[in-house]
């Protein structure tokens, strides 16, 4: 087996964005097989320590290792090089989608099993107690917390022992979204840069499209709850869907809307019909996932995708 790699480092949550701008000379780096490696062995050990600690709440504070991927490596063997469920690993470093591991990225690994939840700043201490049976104090001296005070700073609470709802999981796995045309269409237009038809330069394009004849039906990628249905200028006529933990669809060019905001919609409601209305070069469906407003790759999110 080829040398893994791992770079442990003392972490505060209150310093994610900066901690990475310190000198890589300053902290242990591993270029043998881990099993070999004291530092390796040490970190393990305070996994394994925090895996036991659900009723004393004696938790160590977190802190993190880098791992470089080898070729053939994936989020399942880097779980199990580290004794850590893919939910943590896919949680801290923000993979909404298994699809989205790369071999040329570098991951964090924490020691300790658990996942990131937004801070909704709202008794966000008490919800957790409720929720994941954690105390307040553990939470606190995990994140590097002096006092409740200071959690107010903090996007995002690690939750030391939790792991992905259901809901969460399936969505990982990309098994929830579907294809909004069902299989009819032609690909256009894929996600990322490409060559404006209008303006002829290079753009970014935030989604998919697919052409297909006007009056076509469209369904939910993914139920969820109507938040938007209008015109916008570049969309034309556009329906927003928003699906829960982070995800919103976007559906554009639309010739007929069949829904209302605050409608409720499942994987078998018709809710518009396809169009060339807003900017367009001809009749297609303009589809976009958003992951926290952010936009992602349908391809590597849809179960039925196969323009």
């Amino acid at each position: 087996m080829k040398a893994k790699s791992i770079l442990i480092i003392s972490f505060s949550i209150l310093v994610l964005s900066t901690f990475i701008s310190l000198n890589n000379d300053d902290f242990p780096f591993f270029s043998k097989p881990l099993i070999e490696d004291f530092l390796y062995k040490e970190f393990i050990s305070e996994i394994s320590y925090n895996y036991g600690c659900h009723s004393s709440g004696k938790f160590l504070p977190l802190r993190f290792a880098y791992y470089k991927p080898e070729k053939y490596d994936d989020l399942y063997r880097i779980a199990n090089y580290f004794q850590l469920s893919v939910d943590t690993i896919a949680s801290v470093n923000n993979l909404f989608s298994q699809y989205l591991f790369d071999t040329e990225d570098t991951y964090l690994i924490p020691n300790c099993e658990g996942i990131f939840i937004d801070n909704d700043k709202d008794n966000i201490l008490e919800k957790i107690t409720k929720n994941y049976g954690i105390s307040s104090s553990s939470i606190l001296f995990v994140n590097h917390l002096k006092n409740e005070s200071e959690i107010k700073k903090l996007e995002k609470i690690f939750v030391p022992l939790a792991h992905f709802s259901k809901e969460e999981k399936i969505l990982f796995l990309g098994s929830l979204f579907r294809d909004p045309l069902r299989g009819k269409g032609v690909l256009s237009s894929s996600f990322g840069v490409r060559i404006d038809p209008f303006s002829h330069k290079s753009t970014f394009h935030g989604g998919v499209d697919i052409a297909v004849p006007i009056g076509t039906n469209v369904y939910p990628a993914m139920p969820g709850k109507v938040i938007f249905t209008g015109f916008k200028k570049d969309y034309g006529n556009l329906v927003i869907i928003e699906h829960g933990y982070g995800y919103e669809t976007y559906y554009g060019h639309l010739s007929k809307i069949l829904i209302q905001i605050q409608d409720k919609v499942d994987f078998d409601k018709i809710i518009a019909l396809t169009g060339n209305t807003g900017k367009t070069t001809g009749p297609h469906l303009h589809f976009e996932i958003r992951f926290n407003k952010k936009r992602v790759n349908p391809s590597n999110l849809l179960l039925f995708f196969n323009h």
